[in-house]
């Protein structure tokens, strides 16, 4: 009997590991077929992906030190040091020396700069929407409530935490 449970256990986390799996493609492919458009929302704000990963990442985050956000790009804090000097330049961030630790630079939006982000995120959402304008209603509406579900799911599993993105 233990072995059976064993095994369903194990085909029950295959499978879904399976289910995440598949939506990690779907994803990667929708964005691959709409590259162009989200290209386009890039290249109009006249910033490349490196620099929209930053401004979204402080953008969700509110604020954050230099050495954080470039750990959590993936990229060296002198990449992310010259990155940032270049918004600063297009008014788009503002940084300044953490007052309790003169070492750590802190980052944030400035208001155009959360204007900016604003407008480039609804100009996606836009390139998204233009997807199901050819759907009848009901499909448009089960695509709406799966948006809804994903989101709903997606933030749960953020607020739960979890290992950090470390298999366990």
């Amino acid at each position: 009997m233990k072995k059976m449970n064993n095994a369903n256990i194990s085909e029950s986390k295959k499978k879904e590991k399976d289910i995440f799996a598949e939506m990690v493609d779907t994803v990667f492919l929708f964005v691959h077929d709409h590259y162009g458009d989200f290209g386009a929302v890039l290249k109009d704000s006249d910033i490349n992906y490196s620099q929209y990963a930053a401004l979204m990442t402080v953008y969700m985050h509110g604020s954050l030190s230099e050495g954080d956000l470039a750990r959590m790009l993936f990229i060296t804090p002198s990449t992310m040091s010259r990155m940032i000097y270049a918004l600063e330049g297009k008014g788009w961030v503002k940084s300044n020396r953490d007052k309790d630790d003169r070492r750590k630079v802190i980052v944030e939006l400035s208001t155009a700069g959360k204007r900016r982000m604003e407008a480039m995120r609804d100009k996606q959402a836009e390139v998204v929407a233009r997807q199901v304008e050819h759907l009848t209603g009901e499909q448009k509406e089960y695509v709406y409530q799966v948006a809804e579900f994903v989101n709903n799911a997606l933030k749960l599993m953020i607020s739960a935490g979890g290992s950090g993105g470390k298999d366990t």
